[in-house]
């Protein structure tokens, strides 16, 4: 219909402009066909001409629209009609993180690591889909007055280069607008690399930093930032605000690193890291704060070995000491070496992260989808816990959403698997909840037997134990014993051996009335199942 705007978009009624940026409008409207609010990103008539843009802005979006995830804005449609180019998206009830940080200032510590779990959760999951974002900023990150995180526009600045905009010959466009907002560029972005996941890492980290210290580290004219941006080392955020921890500093150094290899692997790499340090818990030994550190100090108390070990050292230098002075040093030396390597560890080095890459595997995470069904397996935040005595409970510290985009197989039989009691040395999959929705937090919404049918992910929330790389493990989900969709893989070893986790599933088209199972299998042998019932 024409509105009052002058847009002509076919099934939606424009009800106000919500939004502008360099190249788009956005307006909050109606469709038409079942009253949803959505909001209708706008390209702007004076970029319609510059076709290559509209190709890759439509392309863009399109890919996008594959995206279903809890916490990435859905994008529903993208089209060009009579001119007007645009895409229609979730409307979100929600404050864009600019706007939000504007109104509380910087978050506590617990709060941002809520924030970057569940961001780290779309990034990976997108990642997983071979779709980079390239422009995280605190203007595509929205945050839901209940705290529920999510990010939007993936991979809409893609669409500048190649085109007139990238060579700065319309309107006076700086070709940083090919690039994304500078102060979230990695370095390697500033340099001329195209989007990636380490620059996503990268612009997560940043998002991380302005979260507690309310700004980003680099300000100012966009070439002072870019500058800045591959040569400075930004300003620690404990000194900044000395609450907080030297450990979460080192965390996000780290993320900030100038050089992709650096840097955690996934988000959800980060984002684990990042709630350790806030809760306290050491890291692993990686590169740290960059800039003079104090050295450990050498007091027996902070060492923190045991005396007995201390003591035995001690023993061990006044033997070679003597073994010297009666001209048999350099025996004595060979012998007693490895006994010193073995009694007194090395005192581990605080080092920059521009100086010794960081020892921790690149893992990347590869699933083969059944003939029936197309699956996606994405890792969230896993902290790993210390395995319990068998028979307690294990308290979850973390979440870890595996999600899975199926299309409905044929109706043909499952081929059942035989339970087995232990199939891979006491691994386990147990107290298993069924939802439909999950919350800020990562917790189960409205969990039951008994849902209606729709077109909405459902939920099964499980706790794991004695879980290795070693083993294979996977979901099937089933409608009255037929395959819906089966997924199996490695364990990823970042998860750690004991934990809580959750998977959901979306039909094409919508769950269908009957029954439904949902069976947790570890090295091809189901150890848990759980059932529901669709009404």
């Amino acid at each position: 219909m024409e509105t009052f705007l002058g847009y002509a978009i076919p099934g939606y009624e424009i009800e106000a402009e919500i939004g502008c940026g360099n190249l788009t409008k956005i307006y909050r409207a109606r469709r038409q066909a079942d009253g949803r609010l959505v909001s209708i990103k706008v390209v702007l008539p004076e970029f319609v001409s510059d076709r290559m843009f509209v190709r890759r802005f439509m392309e863009a979006a399109s890919r996008a629209i594959k995206l279903d995830h809890p916490n990435i804005a859905r994008t529903f449609e993208v089209a060009e009609h009579a001119g007007v180019v645009y895409v229609v998206r979730e409307y979100l009830d929600a404050s864009c993180l600019a706007e939000w940080l504007a109104q509380h200032g910087p978050v506590p510590l617990e709060q941002a690591v809520s924030i970057v779990r569940q961001l780290a959760s779309a990034l990976d999951y997108a990642h997983s889909r071979r779709v980079m974002h390239g422009d995280i900023n605190d203007r595509c990150i929205y945050i839901a007055a209940e705290g529920r995180v999510r990010l939007a526009d993936f991979g809409l600045v893609q669409s500048v280069p190649g085109s007139e905009l990238e060579r700065g010959r319309m309107h006076g466009i700086r070709m940083v607008q090919g690039l994304g907002a500078c102060e979230y560029l990695a370095p390697e972005r500033v340099q001329g690399q195209g989007p990636n996941r380490s620059a996503d890492i990268y612009a997560l980290g940043i998002v991380t930093y302005q979260l507690l210290t309310g700004a980003p580290p680099f300000q100012g004219a966009p070439e002072d930032v870019l500058a800045a941006q591959v040569y400075e080392t930004p300003q620690p955020v404990h000194v900044i605000d000395p609450r907080i921890s030297p450990t979460v500093s080192a965390t996000i150094n780290r993320v900030l690193a100038k050089r992709p290899e650096l840097r955690y692997s996934t988000a959800t790499e980060f984002a684990r890291a990042f709630a350790a340090a806030a809760e306290g818990i050491a890291p692993r030994r990686g590169p740290q704060m960059a800039g003079p550190i104090k050295p450990p100090s050498r007091t027996g108390k902070s060492l923190g070995f045991p005396a007995a070990v201390v003591f035995a050292a001690l023993v061990v230098l006044a033997i070679a000491l003597l073994g010297y002075l009666s001209g048999v040093g350099a025996w004595v030396e060979k012998q007693m070496s490895p006994w010193l390597s073995a009694l007194v560890p090395p005192t581990p080095d605080l080092v920059s992260v521009n100086e010794s890459p960081l020892p921790t595997p690149t893992r990347q995470m590869a699933i083969t989808p059944s003939s029936t069904a197309k699956a996606t397996l994405t890792p969230m935040l896993v902290t790993p816990i210390t395995p319990t005595v068998p028979g307690n409970v294990i308290t979850p510290t973390a979440t870890v959403p595996v999600a899975t985009s199926a299309t409905p197989a044929p109706r043909t039989p499952t081929a059942q698997a035989s339970p087995a009691t232990s199939p891979a040395q006491g691994a386990s999959f147990n107290n298993l909840i069924v939802a439909a929705g999950i919350d800020a937090n990562n917790q189960p919404v409205s969990p039951g037997t008994t849902f209606s049918a729709a077109r909405k992910p459902l939920y099964v929330f499980f706790e794991y134990r004695n879980m290795s790389p070693r083993f294979t493990w996977g979901h099937i989900w089933l409608r009255d014993n037929q395959i819906l969709n089966r997924v199996e893989e490695n364990w990823p070893a970042g998860w750690g051996t004991a934990g809580r986790a959750w998977i959901y599933y979306t039909p094409e088209v919508s769950y269908l009335p009957g029954t439904y199972q949902v069976q947790l299998l570890i090295n091809g042998q189901v150890v848990a199942t759980t059932t529901f019932t669709i009404r």
